[in-house]
């Protein structure tokens, strides 16, 4: 609603015509210019009869500007001068708030064109206090981004609805919202001398809808929500928030080894919570929820207001503090190897560089395994872990996968209170991690639970196993498996197979040191065996 108690300049009385075919940028900017010469106000775009207004280039926002309006469409033409619309500059100045603050857009329509290669952006620099809210932005996204953030703070975007993403080779990652440090390569509109590098702090997405659509017969995903994949030196991103939005059938997973893959990506940022969210993937398309990346180059401050600045060598800034709860995950179960949630850290020069403090709970995972296929080693994990520290995965609900957890090179583990039923593959696998703990779990309907490789320090402690479907190879000839490990302590766990021709727990390669004890194994041919290469290993009878 429009808020009467501010200035209001209608783009009607500085002649915009809302025909669509009539350029009305001149108008929009002249409207923006009077109200900035008051202090700000309102910039009421009228819908009057179906509006559409052509803006074939952008429109410069200011400190204490409202765009409102009750419903009328934003479009470009094919020979528009770019693809923005609004837009907030620094010019000469840097740091937050120096290209405006206080600033609302809400109540648009912003319209491409797929069939004409026409897209539509709000581009963002060093704005800081914005809100973008209750605004469609449909066809708006080709190669590029329907909202773009160099360096802005405290923007939150609400209740928007993002249809379609005409998808292109190698750009697949692009996002509907990018969230990017303040740099020439990444904004490239503003004066050089404005860019700092900064990067993006308190951004909010909250109750937003990403939607496929349908156009002239074609059939086009939803975009990529929100990302970042911007790189200067040891500057991050921080508290970036994706909160109760509604995410169907977004970008497939390219061909190859992708950059920046998955529905929501990030570099370089300290603070990400992702929270009571669906994603429902009703396509089965090969495709990943959440990527948290690394690289070993970045841009040098030096090189900031170059466009295509040369990356340089550095040891990579690692992503920290992730929180991913309460989100409802239905349907990535395609035939190929998939990682719902993919955590890369980094070995660089014989260093291990580790994403940190990562906690997955009370989320619920449905539907995630191709039970068509013959290749019992496919479809998706759940979560895919590569030199992690301190991850906790705890009290979600997982039903139909290949696995909970694939872990490599992590320390501090924490894997409590979960519910995994039809684990296809192995529900849990470890290799090469310290401290670790498994407990109070409920596993049900695997064809192994636990399989474990040179780990340091593991508690399995009143865990639940039953409904054991049978061996996969001799490799995995048991439910828990564990080799090559030290310091264990395997206590209350409840064990009940249904083959009769397993082992309960087998411990073997070698592994020193340990405990076993008032374990109850029923319904294997044995029930928990230690090989004679192993030592220090107490067994009480169970």
């Amino acid at each position: 609603m429009l808020n009467k108690n501010l200035m209001v300049a209608n783009v009607l009385d500085y002649g915009a015509m809302g025909n669509g075919v009539t350029d009305d940028t001149n108008a929009f900017n002249e409207a923006v210019n009077y109200l900035r010469s008051n202090g700000g106000g309102v910039l009421f775009i009228p819908l009057n009869n179906n509006s559409h207004y052509l803006l074939n280039d952008s429109v410069r926002l200011y400190d204490n500007i409202v765009v409102d309006s009750d419903g009328a469409t934003i479009i470009k033409s094919q020979s528009s001068l770019n693809y923005y619309t609004f837009i907030t500059l620094s010019e000469n100045k840097q740091g937050y708030g120096s290209g405006g603050e206080c600033i609302t857009i809400r109540n648009l329509k912003f319209k491409g064109s797929f069939e004409n290669k026409v897209s539509v952006n709000i581009t963002l620099h060093h704005a800081k206090n914005v809100l973008i809210e209750n605004c469609i932005f449909d066809e708006a996204i080709i190669g590029g981004h329907a909202i773009d953030l160099g360096g802005c703070s405290d923007v939150e975007i609400i209740n928007c609805t993002f249809k379609g993403m005409f998808v292109q080779e190698v750009r697949e990652y692009a996002e509907a919202i990018q969230i990017d440090h303040s740099t020439a390569e990444g904004v490239g509109i503003d004066n050089p001398d404005s860019y700092d590098g900064i990067g993006c702090k308190n951004i909010s997405v909250r109750a937003c809808s990403f939607l496929p659509i349908e156009a002239k017969k074609t059939s086009y995903p939803a975009p990529n929500p929100l990302g970042s994949h911007s790189r200067v030196g040891n500057i991050m991103h921080r508290n970036i928030r994706f909160n109760d939005n509604y995410v169907e059938d977004s970008v497939s997973l390219p061909v190859g080894t992708p950059y920046a893959a998955g529905w929501l990506h990030f570099y370089h940022t300290n603070g990400i919570e992702i929270k009571g969210n669906s994603f429902i993937n009703n396509k089965s398309t090969s495709a990943r929820v959440l990527g948290v990346y690394s690289a070993l180059t970045t841009i040098s401050t030096d090189d900031l207001p170059n466009p295509n600045p040369e990356k340089i060598s550095y040891t990579p800034k690692m992503c920290k503090n992730i929180v991913f709860k309460n989100n409802f995950i239905q349907g990535f179960n395609n035939k190929f190897v998939g990682r719902i949630i993919y955590l890369q850290g980094r070995n660089v020069e014989n260093v291990d560089c580790f994403i940190r403090n990562v906690r997955i709970n009370s989320n619920e995972f449905i539907d995630c395994y191709d039970y068509q296929t013959t290749d019992v080693d496919s479809s998706s994990n759940i979560v895919f872990a590569d030199r992690v520290r301190e991850l906790s995965i705890f009290n979600n609900y997982c039903n139909s996968l290949r696995r909970l957890l694939q872990a490599y090179s992590c320390v501090n583990l924490s894997i409590n209170e979960n519910k995994v039923i039809k684990a296809n593959y192995i529900a849990l696998h470890l290799t090469d991690c310290s401290v670790v703990n498994v407990s109070q779990n409920y596993f049900d309907e695997f064809r192994v639970c636990m399989y474990i490789r040179g780990i340091e320090r593991i508690k399995l402690l009143g865990n639940s196993l039953v409904g054991e479907k049978g061996d996969i190879s001799a490799q995995y000839g048991s439910c828990i498996a564990i080799s090559k490990s030290s310091n264990l302590i395997i206590k209350n766990n409840d064990l009940l197979g249904n083959t009769n021709r397993l082992l309960g727990v087998f411990i073997y390669g070698a592994s020193i040191r340990g405990i076993v004890k008032d374990n109850l194994v029923r319904g294997y041919r044995q029930g928990i065996v230690i090989s004679s290469d192993s030592s220090g290993i107490k067994n009480d009878i169970y």
